[in-house]
């Protein structure tokens, strides 16, 4: 999940979030979330369908990591102003080797998306700006997990976690 604090310059703008594994100046995205802006502010999530685990760390409260929204009454955004935006990047699993970088990078979506059916919002250009302070505290949050020390992550030998894909680099 990506928590973006963020002013517009439009009354209306996409994000895309994306996860990407760099390493050696090669980047793979493993993952990304997306959002138009006017999907977001002002309309509560359904809780019944939305996933909380445990408290947010930052703001306290549940912690919210799969909103549901229900899209029923799009608001656009006063330009200029400061608004929270929570992006569902959707879940993955990947193994990161020693020496690769984790890179998060937030976008427009691009104009002609080959994986998803995406259609970018036809709204007028418009300049993106995020914001990290103590109180808007731009964030990301994924899920980290130890690899046991009994798998081989640089052979094809992965002992007992055989569903584990452990290839030589």
């Amino acid at each position: 999940t990506a928590n973006l604090f963020l002013s517009t310059t439009a009354t209306d703008t996409d994000l895309f979030v994306q996860v990407i594994d760099e390493f050696n100046g090669t980047a793979s995205v493993l993952q990304r979330g997306m959002l138009r802006a006017s999907h977001a502010s002002g309309i509560e999530y359904d809780t019944e369908f939305s996933d909380y685990f445990g408290t947010d760390p930052v703001a306290g409260g549940p912690f919210l990591y799969r909103p549901w929204r229900t899209h029923s009454n799009p608001q656009l955004i006063t330009p200029g102003s400061v608004n929270e935006y929570l992006v569902e990047v959707f879940p993955v699993a990947h193994v990161f080797r020693p020496g690769h970088n984790l890179l998060v990078k937030v976008t427009a979506p691009p104009a002609v998306d080959s994986q998803y059916s995406y259609t970018p919002s036809p709204s007028p250009l418009a300049l993106n700006t995020v914001f990290f302070s103590p109180t808007q505290k731009t964030r990301i949050t994924l899920p980290v997990v130890n690899a046991p020390s009994t798998v081989n992550a640089t052979g094809p030998d992965c002992g007992d976690y055989n569903s584990v894909r452990c290839l030589p680099e």
